[in-house]
């Protein structure tokens, strides 16, 4: 990058016009041809442009291999206000194609604004998206030493969403209401009913032992019961409490987990061959995804 185009850039990043950049150091005309490289500026109108612009004279002056450390000052602060201000499309554009090289910060920034947008496009049901966005997520996660846990939590979280998800065969909006902060107590719960269909239920079991320890709704402790119940064939045992869950509950749910808990009843009530009520539950389920869809 020459420096007339750097000089361009940092002015654009700092939204300053060329008639703002230049008064009082060249004229406005002078400054445009410094810019696209049909004039050379002096050491002193470099070093006023430099101070005006905030930003170490050596930046316009480095090699090649010393930009980054150069540039880096120039971009920082635009990129915490804009993660602040959630503009992360643009975060990335800066980090991707702006500055030449990255770092620790640099990278946990990307890493960031990457993985809140799969989570828009997780609520908008673009789920191919949302896993393209993970996996840069996490390709940015792996260039930071700095600690990215909450991230990985984010993006498994997702993954594991999708793919119960698609057990409704729908794709569309029904996880709007769950909650991403840590310690991810939904996430947890979903794992664990994950790991009874699977027929992993040690593995549940241990899970659903340490979400006592977790703000978990007490209908989603009890859905885990009945899962279990379910899984030890306690049919009845099983429906009893999904009933109970349902009447005295239900408002306490994800649409998710109250999706999931009609898809349960409609399994149980098909074991029992009372196929009138498998098809009431899942009339509820289907009438919940369609009001979201």
């Amino acid at each position: 990058m020459t420096i007339g185009a750097k000089i361009k850039s940092v002015r654009k990043l700092k939204q300053l016009t060329q008639t703002e950049l230049s008064e009082g150091i060249v004229t406005r005309n002078m400054l445009s041809a410094i810019e696209n490289g049909n004039a050379t500026p002096s050491l002193d109108t470099l070093l006023a442009l430099a101070k005006r612009l905030s930003v170490p004279a050596g930046y316009f002056l480095n090699s090649e291999d010393e930009e980054f450390v150069f540039s880096k000052p120039a971009y920082i602060d635009e990129l915490k206000s804009l993660l602040r201000s959630k503009d992360y499309a643009e975060c990335i554009r800066l980090c991707e194609d702006e500055i030449p090289g990255t770092d620790d910060e640099i990278a946990l920034i990307a890493a960031e604004s990457y993985m809140a947008l799969a989570k828009v496009q997780f609520n908008a049901g673009n789920f191919t998206s949302a896993k393209k966005l993970i996996n840069k997520a996490t390709v940015q996660m792996k260039k930071t030493v700095y600690r990215t846990e909450m991230l990985r939590y984010n993006g498994d979280f997702l993954l594991l969403l999708m793919s119960r998800i698609k057990d409704f065969g729908h794709g569309k909006r029904i996880t709007d209401t769950v909650e991403f902060d840590y310690p991810f107590p939904e996430f947890f719960y979903i794992k664990a009913l994950d790991l009874y269909n699977g027929g992993r239920e040690s593995d549940a079991d241990a899970i659903r032992r340490k979400l006592k320890a977790l703000p978990l709704p007490q209908a989603m402790h009890d859905h885990l019961l009945a899962r279990q119940e379910i899984y030890e064939g306690s049919i009845i045992e099983a429906l009893e409490r999904l009933f109970a869950i349902e009447k005295s509950r239900s408002d306490s749910l994800s649409l998710f987990s109250l999706c999931s808990i009609y898809q349960d009843m409609e399994f149980c009530f098909n074991l029992q061959e009372d196929f009138r009520m498998a098809y009431v539950y899942a009339k509820k389920r289907e009438d919940k995804l369609s009001s979201v869809r």
